[in-house]
């Protein structure tokens, strides 16, 4: 029963990160798709060809920043919902958002519709992108958890290569307005998938301890590591969670003002930095506008909303095992230099 419930944090694990790298794989094929600009102000007809309406760059950028929205609430939020109502029912609630949002999305007609479903979702998204991570880091075995979270990561870029590869099928054989409410309902189907997961899944162990539920706790972690209750495997990882959670008692409530503390606030500022530069690299730009900036440099249509999109999916994919690989083999510091040379180099070339 333990395997079997390792199993299922590890498809869990791959689901979440999955969720995330679909929604941004979906949305820039979407937004090409004569239908669906047709019936959002994004295009008209003009005689016998289909133009871009004036309000296509605002629409198309609300489109995708209500999404990101929706994402930054999630987030937000995630840290006191993780603690109050535990990760498990976390993920849980994200899922459902992230099953409505997409139901929401498919079934649109008006454009406040398409808006509302895209901040739902986001913030279904949001929550998971927090929750689920520290679900694996708790539940899962130590000599796995690494690859665990790791296999997160890798499904971000995974989920976006296959949402790349199914919008291009959609694409070369649907037309109207299926052909938008096809790729957009698709999403639903890994949310759901999570979703029954997450409800034959066990409460975090650490969550349960926090919660003054120990005997639970021990029940729950003698199921995930296979292995009696009194058996010293067990016991021995009990008593490591308990004692650390006892030192976190100990040390009472902490202030949000200890972040700005000697020896903290770099450290903060460091990781800060970190994130905000990561998203300034511009990765996402060409994420969600490729098809359009590559029809803006002259391509056609069809190698810009399908053959590009997926060669560039296809590549993120890739490029992420070199990463995992080499992680722990030259370092984080190294590794963050060398990538970002390598995208300015990338972007330069895009440029040019």
């Amino acid at each position: 029963m333990g395997k079997f419930y390792n199993y299922l944090v590890a498809v869990a694990s791959a689901m979440g990160g999955f969720l995330f790298g679909y929604e941004i794989g979906i949305i820039d094929q979407v937004l090409h798709m004569e239908g669906f600009g047709l019936i959002f102000g994004l295009k008209e007809k003009l005689q016998n060809t289909t133009i871009d309406t004036a309000q296509n760059p605002e629409v198309t950028g609300w489109i995708t920043s209500t999404f990101l929205l929706g994402c930054v609430v999630g987030a937000a939020v995630s840290g006191v919902l993780t603690d109050s109502i535990g990760r498990r029912f976390s993920i849980l609630i994200g899922s459902l958002l992230f099953v409505i949002g997409g139901a929401m999305q498919t079934g649109a007609s008006v454009i406040g519709v398409l808006y509302a479903g895209r901040v739902v979702s986001g913030g279904g998204v949001g929550l998971m992108s927090a929750a689920v991570p520290l679900y694996i880091a708790e539940t899962a075995p130590t000599e796995t958890r690494g690859r665990l979270i790791s296999i997160y990561q890798l499904m971000v870029t995974f989920g976006i290569l296959i949402a790349s590869c199914v919008n291009a099928a959609i694409l070369s054989t649907l037309t109207g307005e299926l052909e938008w409410r096809l790729a957009m309902g698709m999403q639903i189907i890994p949310a759901a998938i999570l979703l029954l997961l997450i409800i034959i899944l066990p409460f975090s162990p650490r969550w349960l301890v926090a919660k003054k539920r120990d005997a639970e706790a021990l029940t729950v972690l003698a199921r995930l590591r296979n292995a009696p209750e009194k058996s010293e495997v067990v016991q021995t990882e009990f008593r490591g969670i308990k004692q650390e959670q006892d030192e976190e008692d100990a040390a009472g409530s902490v202030s949000w003002l200890e972040l700005l503390q000697k020896g903290v606030r770099m450290r903060v500022f460091l990781g800060s930095m970190l994130q905000l530069f990561q998203q300034w690299t511009g990765i996402n730009v060409i994420l969600y506008y490729a098809a359009t900036l590559f029809t803006n440099m002259g391509f056609s249509m069809t190698d810009s909303s399908v053959t590009f999109v997926v060669v560039n999916a296809a590549i993120n994919f890739i490029a992420t095992f070199p990463g995992m690989w080499l992680v722990e083999r030259i370092g984080r510091t190294k590794l963050m230099i060398g990538g970002g040379l390598l995208m300015g180099l990338s972007h330069c070339l895009i440029c040019l």
